[in-house]
């Protein structure tokens, strides 16, 4: 099989997907909806105000709040599916708040456990909860989107006690987004302090004017306003061929840990599950030999 790799030059960039934090009423939301055709996904209703809708109103975005369905996990990854496959003039997700959803879920589970009086123990009230945050994951690494999710700030502990901030919501989520900024205001002034990042643009650490403008003439116009392509995502062929084919043939623990991250088949791209059903088709070929 030949190699696939291209030149460098050749690799696209992507739209960020964005974690912001901060304290209440420091401009996460507000500021997030001067990126270019936003679509909010208002799972508490802080951003239901005239001056939120007049500002979304004013540039072309549009607005999902609870009572429409926002104050639902499941139907928050709907809505991310919807998006990403195009039809619509919006360039950016804004979801107003991952902690809320994330927490909401935890404690739905918990309740259930208690009323079948059965153990909370090991984080087993978390795992409806985790298991909506990777879906996320997924149906983000789909969306050609600018996404920015929004979460609360907690206290950051260590043994010598607080060390700082941090995000509440999936310990994970840091990890699977391309930039963390922790949102604070100084002398009236919003900054971005940049928590986790892989752009060069923005180095760890470093502190910077948040604006969209500002963000913008850092990470570049051309990507964050370019046109949004429709995402193709598995066809119900593919996924009847991949598990006939994961039916009989053994892949390795690592390949089978990786590929059971993803909790459903059908939110992975066409692309995506043809290059495991080539995969497939493949260690079978070699198995024939």
């Amino acid at each position: 099989m030949a190699l696939r790799a291209k030149p460098p030059r050749q690799a696209k960039l992507a739209k960020p997907k964005i974690m912001i934090f901060g304290a209440s009423g420091v401009g996460k939301t507000f500021t997030s909806m001067d990126f270019p055709s936003t679509y909010l996904m208002d799972a508490e209703n802080g951003a239901s105000q005239r001056h939120y809708l007049e500002k979304l109103a004013k540039s072309g975005g549009g607005y999902w709040g609870r009572e429409d369905g926002a104050g639902e996990y499941s139907e928050v990854l709907k809505e991310f599916k919807e998006l990403a496959q195009g039809g619509h003039p919006y360039k950016t997700a804004i979801l107003d708040s991952h902690t809320k959803l994330f927490n909401t879920l935890i404690a739905e589970e918990t309740e259930r456990l208690e009323r079948a009086k059965k153990e909370i123990a090991y984080g087993n009230e978390k795992r409806p909860a985790v298991r909506a945050s990777r879906r996320m994951i997924t149906l983000f690494d789909a969306v050609d989107m600018n996404v920015i999710i929004v979460c609360h700030e907690k206290a950051k502990w260590g043994d010598n006690g607080q060390e700082g901030y941090t995000y509440d919501g999936w310990e994970k989520l840091r990890f699977e987004m391309n930039l963390v900024l922790r949102i604070v205001n100084e002398g009236g002034k919003r900054k971005a302090i940049v928590d986790k990042s892989r752009f060069e643009q923005f180095p760890e650490y470093s502190k910077f004017d948040w604006s969209y403008d500002n963000f913008a003439d850092i990470f570049g116009r051309d990507v964050l306003e370019g046109e949004v392509k429709a995402t193709q995502f598995a066809t119900d062929e593919q996924i009847q061929e991949f598990n006939r084919l994961i039916s009989i043939v053994k892949v390795s623990d690592e390949v089978a840990k990786k590929w059971d991250a993803v909790e459903s088949l059908s939110d992975l791209t066409s692309d995506a599950l043809q290059k495991r059903i080539d995969y497939l088709n493949n260690q079978l070929t070699k198995g024939n030999k």
